[in-house]
């Protein structure tokens, strides 16, 4: 097993360095004036426009610092563009995670509702519901006086106690989770775009590094689980990674 994986690895490792040296001779045909078609893998579309417009010269406004750090540096263009793919694919589990978590929380409010309509009433018209142990509690988990419990007519159909409790606290944490996700994505993620789209102050090689830290350790269990099953990890330097399954 261990004689597999060491090949697998190193045919990985062969394959990533010829990727990042086909990379490297494109993109330096590309700044030539040599056109192969995949700068675009370097610049937005607005700006390989602007290039193709500068060598023509009809270039109608100049490259952003973002552009040009872009254009001028193949390893950083590299390691933005990792970046960039990784956040954005962040932000579609993000969103995934939202979605399935706002549908949880009405299904909960309903059940909520649905209990709460078969529940019995007090006279004051508060719902109240009776335990395992046959204490009445009120909706806002308040031991009723038996003076009042004796006035209420049970059926034995009534939802009790525990299931109103579950579902109460069962959407008090779904609450908080889409609360830790919207969280995660403006502060954490909007942020992060902000900063790596900033096209007048391009963000250093270490600091985009720390971006992607960050988005990965900040990340909220409900968006890990949205996001890819598998994933290759590729080292700034150090060749490939990658995680595989264990076999019995």
């Amino acid at each position: 097993m261990g004689h597999f994986t060491d090949d697998f690895e190193h045919s990985l490792k062969r394959i990533a360095e010829t990727r990042r040296q086909q990379d490297l001779d494109d993109y330096n045909h590309e700044i030539s004036g040599v056109d192969v078609g995949r700068i675009g893998r370097f610049l937005s579309s607005e700006a390989r426009l602007l290039l193709i417009e500068q060598r023509t010269g009809k270039a109608s406004k100049r490259l952003t610092a973002l552009d040009l750090a872009l254009l001028n540096n193949a390893h950083y263009a590299k390691i933005y563009t990792r970046a960039m793919d990784e956040l954005h694919t962040a932000e579609q589990a993000t969103e995934s995670a939202l979605e399935k978590a706002l549908k949880q929380s009405d299904h909960l409010k309903t059940q909520l509702s649905k209990t709460m309509h078969k529940a019995k009433s007090l006279p004051s018209g508060s719902k109240v519901f009776k335990d395992k142990h046959g204490t009445v509690w009120s909706e806002n988990n308040k031991i009723i006086e038996q003076e009042e419990v004796e006035e209420i007519e049970w059926s034995g159909t009534e939802p009790s106690y525990e299931t109103y409790l579950d579902l109460q606290l069962e959407l008090e944490a779904m609450e908080q989770e889409i609360t830790s996700i919207r969280e995660y994505q403006t502060d954490v993620l909007g942020s992060i775009r902000g900063d790596l789209t900033d096209s007048d102050e391009p963000k250093s090689e270490d600091e985009i590094e720390k971006y992607r830290t960050k988005i990965k350790e900040l990340m909220p269990k409900a968006v890990k689980q949205e996001m890819p099953s598998t994933e290759i990890k590729i080292g700034s330097d150090k060749g490939v990674s990658i995680s595989i399954p264990k076999l019995d």
